[in-house]
């Protein structure tokens, strides 16, 4: 793999598997920035009847374990954060798993997620993005802009280089048709309606400063690299997603180790580190501490966080003899 690629495949996988809980927030911010400008929607093409009737009928369990220790059990789902309309045609087995469950554990609660504005990725300076970035990236965003409708440069000129990479990443997503929750979301919603408790893991902070902590030229470069290979990442995050649907371990361990694998500078590496390695100790901390407590909980969290190498929260379990893990299946 070559290293230009390396950004590039990051901001790839990051939202979709690594996630962050901040990912339908961006959307809808999306979405409600071009409410203003109607003449620039671009809809969605509604499925055919053959299709629509395919995903009704369509169910599956994502990525999930049971852990067990000598005394209670606990859940893990890997989530992708947003997806079509199959990603919440769970089976039954996983409902049941949540309606058993006293709690479920995110990544981000709603009340945390609240806790961060659009705003605050805003220039306060008076400087745009064509002050931050090189020119000639600059004359690709505007002609993006051109090209793809959801994006506006007129609008999102005034947020920095870190929101806009995310905003381009989010801007591929909504093209490939995924304007739905994942399974954090859904059972975000599900749990707050049942009055179910819902414990965020992390802090708002614990997410933006991976996003949004680093400098002008990694943004930069990461924004070039999500223009010149946009069609074939579109395309890859189609093949992503029927991976994800068929709760392939081994593929998207696989997908996430080679995605990373050649961070070279030192600001690549603390990205890795700060963006997972960290998160992953977090989320693995806290399902130590509900088996301790013997709480009955669901986890729900980014695909990646799962099963990532040797730092993913099911490898470092499994390295920990007194816990029993399956799959559930």
């Amino acid at each position: 793999m070559k290293k230009k690629t390396v950004i590039f495949l990051v901001s790839l996988f990051l939202i979709l598997l690594i996630g962050t809980g901040i990912t339908f927030l961006v959307i809808n911010a999306l979405q409600d920035d071009n409410k203003k400008e109607p003449e620039k929607i671009e809809e969605k093409e509604e499925p055919k009847q053959e299709e629509q009737e395919k995903i009704e009928e369509f169910s599956y369990i994502p990525l999930m374990y049971k852990v067990c220790d000598e005394d209670s059990c606990i859940h893990i789902l890997g989530s992708m954060h947003i997806g079509d309309d199959r990603i919440t045609k769970f089976d039954q087995k996983v409902i049941d798993i949540y309606e058993d469950s006293e709690a479920i554990a995110v990544e981000l609660s709603n009340e945390e997620s609240n806790k961060m504005k659009l705003t605050d990725f805003v220039y306060q300076d008076g400087t745009t993005i064509k002050d931050h970035l090189p020119e000639d990236i600059n004359n690709k965003l505007i002609e993006f802009s051109k090209k793809h409708k959801n994006y506006n440069y007129n609008a999102f000129q005034y947020y920095n280089l870190g929101m806009n990479a995310t905003l381009l990443e989010n801007i591929l997503y909504m093209e490939a048709n995924f304007t739905v929750e994942g399974a954090d979301g859904y059972f975000i919603k599900k749990a707050t309606k049942d009055k179910k408790e819902v414990i965020s893991i992390e802090k708002i902070e614990d997410q933006l400063k991976p996003l949004f902590g680093y400098s002008d030229e990694f943004y930069a470069k990461q924004i070039e690299q999500t223009i010149d290979n946009y069609n074939i990442s579109l395309i890859s995050t189609k093949l992503l997603y029927g991976i994800y649907l068929k709760a392939d371990e081994k593929s998207l361990t696989n997908l996430m180790s080679n995605s990373f694998s050649d961070a070279e500078t030192e600001e690549e590496k603390k990205y890795v580190e700060e963006l997972i390695i960290k998160r992953n100790n977090t989320m693995t901390n806290a399902a130590k501490d509900y088996l301790e407590n013997d709480k009955n909980v669901l986890i729900i969290v980014g695909a990646a966080h799962v099963v990532y190498k040797d730092n993913g929260i099911i490898p470092i379990l499994r390295q920990d003899p007194k816990y029993k893990i399956t799959r559930v299946e």
